[in-house]
Formats: structure tokens, C-alpha cells, sequence
């Protein structure tokens, strides 16, 4: 047993084994190696030996506790016992889970919710996120679209909305003020005008992978960027660089966008990592463009 380990221990009562007002307790522990605490496996067991009353002393779970949920069932479950998450932030991890399994979660305290791939999610399920979320995934969901994103809740800093086909530039209109991190990235209805709302957002980190905006959209970007993506978006050129070269920017991946020695001229003084695999016109010449800053650079 690691060295890191805790132990809780929770109180199990059957009352369909209640005999002569006796009462049947099983006492489990159940180990948090390093601060991990599978909840949803613990839910399954429980569910198997079909125990009525759980307590678990709660005031030995770590501050952050990772939890996977297999399926609404399991959601359900996890949502009779939001008294194991005070001031405790959660961490979800959801496979097969659809809007009603997301009504069941919204009484949980949510710090991270993961449901790329989810694809029983809807609209109608994210009016059930909690104000206490933070993090959200939900790349992948086809069923999200611009009215989705109307729920999301103020809270929220960063947001994955990658592959949601069905996001356009109007949806970018509804995201909370609070953003520091947002990935769009293979959001084929995305343009220059969704790039727009982003202007006054606190953005640091932003990924526009594959993503159909041009030099002129890049004129729109936060002046807050640390880092930006955009990767194989083919209307970019050395005009559009020239929109960065104001931007505090630290990561700038450029892979197999047609960028040429002129382009780099326009690089930032403040970057440390540069991608520019596949951008085939540059050449050494344009590497002499660098800032001193720039310690990293992968283009091969």
C-alpha cells in the first residue's frame, strides 16, 4: 500500500436483512491511493450487494476527488450522497450519460465535468450544469448546438467545444465573460464574425485548429492570448501574423498553415515555443526572424 494512502471507512446498513430489530452492518474501506478515489467503481459494488444506507466519513476525502460514471443509473446513485462533496471539488468523468443522468449531477458541487463523446447529451441537458462548474468537455456531442451554449453557467473558465459541428458563430455570442481557456477546433461553422465575440473575452489560451477563419479574423483575438492554436487553417498567411505581433503570446502553433519567411518577421518578442511543421516555405532564412526568446520550435 502506497505510503500516501487513506483510508475511509463507511458505515453500511441492508434493512432488507433486518432481523429482530437487529441491524446487519458491514463496515468497507475503501483506500484513496495518492488522493484517488474511484466513486463511480465504489457505486457499482454497492449496487451489486444492493445496500440501502451508506455513511462515509467524508472528512478524509482529498480536496479534489476524480469520479467516473458509467450511465445515468450510476449518476443517479452519486447524487443521494452530495454531502461527501463539501467544500470538495469534483472532478467528473462520464461515459454514456445522457440529460437525464446530467439532471441527477447538477446537485452535486461540479468542479470538472468531462462528456466528450456523450452523445445523449442535448441542449436541454446543459440548462442542468451547476454555478459551481468550472471546467466543461464537450467536444464531440453532436446534439450541442448555438442554444446549448446559452446554459452555460457564469462560473465557467474553461470550455471544449471541439467537433460540435453544430456550433456557430452565433453560439460564440453566449460565453460566459469568465473564459481563460477555450478550444473550438474542428468547429467547421466557425468564421472570422464568431472570432468576434472573443475580443473582450480574458482569454489566455486559445485553440482554432482546422477551423475556417481567415487573416482578418485574427485582428478580432483577445489581447490577453498566451497561447493560440491554428493549426491547418489554410487562409491564413503572413498578413494575418502580423495581427500578433502585439500579443503577449508565449505558444504560437502554426503547423501546415501557408506561412513563408515573411510571416515570421511578425512573431512576437515575447514567444518561447513555435510550430511550424508543414509550413514548407519556410526556410532557414526565416528562422534568423525568431525572438531571443524562443527556445523551442518544432518543424519537422
Amino acid at each position: 500500500m502506497p505510503s500516501q494512502s487513506k483510508l475511509a471507512s463507511a458505515t453500511i446498513s441492508n434493512q432488507a436483512e433486518v432481523k429482530s430489530n437487529r441491524q446487519v452492518r458491514l463496515v468497507m474501506e475503501i483506500v484513496l491511493f495518492e488522493g484517488f478515489l474511484n466513486l463511480g467503481e465504489m457505486l457499482m459494488i454497492l449496487n451489486r450487494l444492493r445496500l440501502d444506507h451508506l455513511r462515509l466519513d467524508h472528512s478524509v476525502l482529498p480536496m479534489d476527488i476524480d469520479v467516473t460514471i458509467r450511465g445515468d443509473n450510476e449518476a443517479k446513485k452519486l447524487a443521494k450522497h452530495p454531502e461527501w462533496f463539501l467544500n470538495r471539488r469534483l472532478h467528473v468523468f462520464c461515459d454514456f450519460i445522457t440529460d437525464n443522468g446530467l439532471a441527477h449531477l447538477s446537485l452535486l458541487p461540479l468542479h470538472e465535468l468531462d462528456m466528450s463523446w456523450c452523445q445523449g447529451i442535448t441542449d436541454d441537458g446543459l440548462a442542468y450544469l451547476p454555478s459551481t462548474l468550472n471546467t466543461l468537455d464537450i467536444s464531440l456531442c453532436d446534439d450541442i448546438t448555438d442554444d446549448g451554449l446559452a446554459h452555460l453557467p457564469p462560473t465557467l473558465n474553461t470550455l471544449d467545444i471541439s467537433s460540435c459541428d453544430d456550433i456557430t458563430d452565433d453560439g460564440l455570442a453566449y460565453l460566459p465573460s469568465t473564459l481563460h481557456a477555450l478550444d473550438i477546433s474542428y468547429c467547421k461553422n466557425i468564421t472570422d464574425a464568431g472570432l468576434a465575440h472573443l475580443s473582450s473575452l480574458p482569454l489566455s489560451t486559445l485553440v482554432l485548429d482546422y477551423c475556417h477563419i481567415t487573416d482578418d479574423g485574427l485582428a478580432c483575438l483577445p489581447p490577453t492570448l498566451h497561447t493560440l492554436g491554428i493549426r491547418s487553417c489554410d487562409d491564413i498567411t503572413d498578413a494575418g501574423l502580423a495581427h500578433l505581433s502585439s500579443l503577449p503570446l508565449s505558444t504560437l502553433v502554426l503547423d501546415y498553415c501557408h506561412i513563408t519567411d515573411a510571416g515570421l518577421e511578425h512573431l512576437p518578442p515575447t514567444l518561447h515555443t513555435l510550430g511550424i511543421r508543414g509550413c514548407d516555405d519556410i526556410t532557414d532564412d526565416g528562422l534568423e526572424h525568431l525572438p531571443l526568446t524562443c527556445a523551442y520550435v518544432e518543424y519537422k
